[in-house]
């Protein structure tokens, strides 16, 4: 049996994590989410993940009281 004969493992991307935490307690901040391309890596000449590895979204977005 040959060792070296793998099938492709593309690249996946783990769930968006936050960090570190939202700019603000209340009244709409913003955070930084990222996620990286382990889940699983690519293998074998499989291809790496495509799109973004950050964003930036809102958070705490309710009144302060």
């Amino acid at each position: 049996l040959n060792a070296f004969i793998h099938k492709a493992i593309d690249g996946g991307f783990t769930p968006w994590e936050p960090v570190p935490e939202c700019t603000r307690s209340c009244g709409g901040g913003t955070q930084k989410f990222v996620r990286h391309c382990t889940n699983p890596p690519p293998q074998f000449g499989g291809k790496d993940c495509t799109g973004p590895k950050e964003e930036v979204g809102p958070c705490n977005d309710f009144k302060c009281e």
